[in-house]
C-alpha cells in the first residue's frame, strides 16, 4: 500500500476489525487500549486462532510492514511450543504477536500488540 494509513485504520487490521474504543471483549478475547492511546492488544486464551493471526497479517504485511525479528521456544518437557514474531512499517509503528501451544487446546494462547506512533484518538 502506498497510502498512509492512520493509526484508526491499522487497529481495525487486528482480529475483531474496529470494535469499541477503550475495552473489548469476546468469547475468550479481549482487546485493551491504552489509557495515552499508544498501543492496542488482543488476546485469546484457549483454542485456536491461527486463521485470525494470518488473516491480520496479511493486512499488515500489506501496509509495508516488514518482519524484524522471529524467535521459537519451548519448555523443556516439550509440553508446551510457542513462537513469537515482531513487524514494522517505515514510520515505526510496531507489531507484535505470539501464540503458545500447550498439551490440549484449552491450554493455546495467543496475542498481537500493535504499539502506534501517532496515538490513536480515543
Amino acid at each position: 500500500m502506498t497510502k498512509e494509513l492512520t493509526s484508526k485504520k491499522l487497529v481495525s487490521f487486528l482480529p475483531g476489525g474496529e470494535k469499541v474504543v477503550g475495552f473489548h471483549s469476546g468469547k475468550n478475547t479481549v482487546r485493551v487500549y491504552e489509557p495515552d492511546g499508544t498501543a492496542v492488544t488482543w488476546e485469546k486464551s484457549g483454542g485456536y486462532a491461527a486463521h485470525q493471526i494470518e488473516k491480520s497479517l496479511a493486512l499488515f504485511e500489506a501496509a509495508d510492514f516488514s518482519l524484524v525479528r522471529h524467535n521459537d521456544a519451548s519448555s523443556p518437557s516439550g509440553s508446551v511450543v510457542g513462537h513469537g514474531a515482531c513487524y514494522q512499517d517505515g514510520k515505526g509503528n510496531r507489531l507484535e504477536v505470539s501464540a503458545c501451544y500447550g498439551v490440549t487446546k484449552e491450554y493455546n494462547g495467543f496475542s498481537i500488540k500493535l504499539s502506534l506512533v501517532d496515538p490513536i484518538v480515543m
